[in-house]
């Protein structure tokens, strides 16, 4: 993969996660969510309304931090590909690693599968463009 097309399309999903985290509060209540809601009621164990609403409040309450990620990762690969910086790619590796495998922990320990999922593929698309252009970050010289 090149590294143009990986900055773009690592920009592509900054952006998406920075859209996604604008509206979530707004579609956290919505009939887009009752699948995932659905699930979460199984997880734990309830039917209370009360809970549901709690869940769709706290779904809704972790936009702003998903764009608020999404506009930090903007950033970093921005500055990563531009300067060849391998600070910035093992910083990203850093944060997408240890966001993924605590979430993904913290999903299993609950029985939130459907979460897990969403975590390992969200993971896979973040890590393999850069993982591709590791090259691009680690130049070998040849003196």
């Amino acid at each position: 993969m090149k590294a143009s097309s990986a900055r773009q399309f690592l920009s592509l999903l900054a952006i998406l996660h920075i859209i996604v985290g604008l509206i979530l509060p707004f579609i956290a209540n919505t009939r887009l969510f009752n699948y995932y809601n659905e699930k979460m009621l199984v997880a734990f164990n309830t039917s209370s309304i009360e809970s549901l609403e709690l869940g769709k409040f706290m779904i809704g309450i972790l936009g702003p931090s998903i764009a608020n990620w999404g506009v930090l990762f903007l950033f970093l690969v921005q500055h990563a590909y531009r300067t060849g910086s391998s600070t910035a790619w093992i910083t990203m590796i850093i944060a997408i690693v240890g966001w993924s495998i605590y979430d993904m922990a913290l999903s299993v320990y609950a029985g939130v599968y459907l979460n897990l999922l969403i975590d390992c593929f969200v993971m896979s698309l973040l890590l393999i463009p850069l993982i591709l252009t590791k090259s691009h970050f680690y130049k070998q010289s040849y003196e």
